[in-house]
């Protein structure tokens, strides 16, 4: 560094303070001297304000490589780095290593479902993922269905085939739905931290609620942290930090509701062929299957002709004439 960065600058100072041994000093302090025209020291300090200067060096080029970690620096690191981060935002006690993250996915009160998915160190772990196809409840209750799959998934936590027990919970939600979660942790008597993923208006993510209920802002203006409440947060968080927790919350969120919304259309769809070839007079679930193995799919049904269907073989004459009579009334 030395040999490259002082030829290209303007001024060359009397004193440069090192943190290593150099093997060759004196061949660098000569060419120094010659460089400068004039007395150049070059050494290694041990105590006093010369080594608390090099202390506040090195405490800056640690923070500017994290800074440029995060920025976009090598992938693997950058993650490391923002999953740490994340730990020391939430200020939890142990590392994080995996994080999974519930969903939920519902139309009214019908095919409520709930998908979870896991991130390991950073990444997701796709054959972790799990679907809940869960209880009916007599109208939409976020909070209720989330408890519901946090107990079952907590069913499930020396279950190796689930994977390793998670060091962190993420809920798609506020403050709620973390409290929900935190309810069903106590009564279960399991020590896991939790913590709920808000959007904003837009309905994109916008930070991080903690079980404390404070709400960690991550869509502000560069500058010190700022929560919920209008306190200031001991930890300060710069605008590179934010948005590296931003990217990394968001594939969270966005997987999760991905994956519980697809599992919710499996079942509604599933639910409206039942419905759609059930409610013709003569076609209960054996005939079903025969319809739907001849023709793969409801539209299929409803554009097939008369004799197309009386061809099906297993389907009476006039269970046929009824299943054409309902999508040509």
């Amino acid at each position: 560094f030395v040999v490259q960065h002082y030829p290209e600058t303007a001024w060359i100072p009397p004193e440069i303070l090192i943190s290593v041994d150099l093997p060759d000093l004196d061949a660098v302090v000569a060419w120094l001297r010659t460089l400068r025209q004039g007395r150049c020291i070059v050494r290694k300090p041990l105590r006093g304000n010369s080594a608390a200067l090099l202390q506040m060096a090195q405490a800056n080029a640690a923070e500017s490589l994290r800074r440029h970690t995060l920025q976009g620096g090598n992938r693997q690191s950058a993650l490391q780095e923002t999953i740490r981060l994340l730990a020391e935002v939430l200020e939890l006690e142990m590392p994080l290593h995996r994080i999974e993250a519930i969903d939920i996915s519902h139309m009214g009160y019908q095919d409520q479902a709930a998908g979870l998915v896991v991130f390991q160190e950073g990444r997701p772990l796709r054959k972790h993922y799990r679907h809940f196809r869960l209880d009916p409840l007599k109208a939409p209750d976020d909070y209720e269905a989330m408890r519901q799959t946090l107990r079952r998934r907590l069913h499930h936590l020396e279950d190796q085939s689930f994977g390793d027990r998670p060091d962190l919970i993420l809920a798609d939600g506020g403050i709620g739905q973390v409290n929900a979660l935190s309810q069903v942790l106590d009564e279960m008597a399991v020590k896991i931290p939790v913590a709920g993923i808000v959007k904003d208006e837009r309905h994109r993510t916008r930070g991080l609620v903690n079980q404390s209920g404070k709400t960690i802002e991550l869509r502000t203006q560069p500058g010190s942290l700022l929560l919920a409440d209008g306190d200031s947060s001991d930890y300060a968080i710069e605008s590179g930090e934010k948005l590296a927790l931003l990217r990394l919350l968001t594939a969270i969120q966005d997987e999760a509701h991905r994956f519980a919304g697809r599992y919710r259309t499996g079942l509604h769809h599933k639910r409206q062929t039942r419905f759609t070839l059930e409610g013709i007079a003569g076609i209960g679930p054996a005939r079903r299957r025969l319809l739907l193995q001849q023709f793969q799919t409801i539209k299929k049904i409803a554009d097939a002709s008369l004799e197309d269907l009386l061809s099906v073989k297993g389907l009476s004459e006039q269970a046929a004439r009824s299943v054409y009579q309902h999508f040509h009334p």
